[in-house]
Parts: structure tokens; sequence; C-alpha cells
């Protein structure tokens, strides 16, 4: 199976923040290191398959919408094909959800979500049991092809509190929910400030809890984006290449750290 690495990208604080991964075996990522940045305009964080020549996500995220007390879930599909520099594939979609095409220069990515359109694709779930269906029409070296995984299911962040306050140096312990899990799930977890270098894990197993340790926190204090990713992959064959489909639950929480 191919290498993967995780690259990470947070908006904080209308930051956007990129981040890449080194492989540590055949089958897993590991936490960032030096590596080439393929540029994921998705605005959240997604794990990139090595050795791959494009990625298909739909992601699961909560959104605070201007005006609105509390977050809602979003889904959103995002797809950069032709690596590193993204070709204009021709029509992507999933679940028959078409995902718009956006060019930068000779950069073309796909992304169904935006601040100014904020809505949620259909019928893409994510209950550990329906299919995602990608379908790509082709074109600009990409070849017409089709594709599908089994989502993650639904969990939440059960520690710490949204809003509460952690003292940083007795670390950060965080928990998450686990129930209807699968061994295809894996656990990505990102901390980062408007300031100091953020956290970002190693991949982890889905066996419900992690602590950053105070060393790891570093620098950071204040207000804090903690999110805690989980997903499942899968490789496609086309034309004999791979392309990496990619379905993630992100959950984040508010805190602050002192």
């Amino acid at each position: 199976m191919n290498k993967i690495k995780s690259l990470l990208t947070i908006t904080l604080f209308a930051v956007l923040l990129f981040f890449n991964g080194c492989d540590k075996t055949d089958d897993n990522p590991v936490s960032p290191g030096s590596g080439s940045n393929t540029g994921n305009q998705s605005g959240q964080p997604v794990p990139t398959i090595l050795n791959t020549n494009g990625t298909l996500v739909a992601i699961s995220f909560g959104y605070t919408m201007p005006g609105v007390p509390v977050s809602v879930d979003i889904v959103m599909g995002y797809a950069q094909l032709g690596l590193p520099g993204g070709a204009d594939a021709g029509t992507v979609t999933v679940n028959s959800n078409n995902l718009s095409k956006s060019t930068q220069g000779s950069f073309t990515y796909y992304n169904s979500f935006s601040s100014t359109n904020p809505t949620s694709l259909q019928n893409v779930l994510f209950d550990g049991s329906s299919t995602h269906n990608w379908s790509v029409s082709g074109g600009g070296g990409i070849p017409s092809f089709t594709a599908s995984i089994v989502p993650p299911k639904d969990f939440s962040i059960t520690k710490p509190a949204a809003g509460s306050t952690i003292t940083k140096s007795g670390g950060l312990e965080i928990q998450w929910s686990t129930a209807g899990s699968s061994t295809s799930d894996s656990i990505m977890i990102v901390a980062a400030t408007g300031s100091g270098t953020p956290y970002i894990s190693s991949i982890l197993s889905n066996s419900g809890s992690h602590t950053i340790s105070a060393s790891s926190l570093g620098s950071m204090s204040g207000e804090t984006v903690l999110q805690v990713v989980k997903f499942r992959y899968t490789l496609k064959s086309a034309d004999g290449k791979n392309y990496a489909v990619i379905a993630e639950i992100v959950k984040t929480v508010n805190i602050k750290l002192q």
C-alpha cells in the first residue's frame, strides 16, 4: 500500500497554515515533517496520500454562521486532481452533487463550500455504513473514473469542554466517543493558536483518548482551536495512477490555554 503523509490546513484567525508530514510505514501516516505543499484549499485538515495523482475527500465539519450562536454541521466535497499542480478534470461529483471548479493561475481544484454560500451536500452521510460515490468525467490528463468509500461514523469530543480554560503545565487531555468505530478509522489531532507553533499529532488509532504533553504545547497560549479528525481512505487505480478517496469528520472545540 502507498505511504501516507498528513497535510493539515487550519483556518485560524484568518491565517491559513499548511503542514506536511513524512511517512512511518507503508500503511500509516505520522506527524508532519518536511515535504512539499500540495496546495490544499479546503480550509480543513485533510490527510494527503503519498505517491498518488489526486485526492477526492468528503468532509463533515462544524461551521458557525454569522449571527447564529451555535455551530451547524456542514458536509463538503473537495477534490484536487493532477498533483502537484491541479488539473481541470471535467465534472467531479459525489453522490450526484456537483463540486464547483476554481482556477488560480494554472492551479485547478474543486470545492462545494464557501463562506458566501455555506450549503451542505445532500445525501452524503457519515453513519459508518452509507457509501460516498465519486465520479470524475476526465480531462487535463485525468482519466474518467468512479470510486467509492464507506465513511466513518459521527462522533463527539467529550473532553475538554468547549470554552474551558486549561492550565497547560498539566498537559491537555483529549477524549472522544468511539461508539460504532471501526479498525478502518484513524485519528489526527491539531491544536493551534494565533501565535506559537501549532501541535499536530502523529496519526493515532481510534482509542478514544490522547494527551498532549506540556512540552508539546510549547509556546501556545490564549484562545486555542482544538480539532479531532476521524478519517478513512482507499485508493482508486485509473490509467496506471492512484487516486486517494477520503472520508473524514472534523470536530472542533475552542478552549483557552494558560
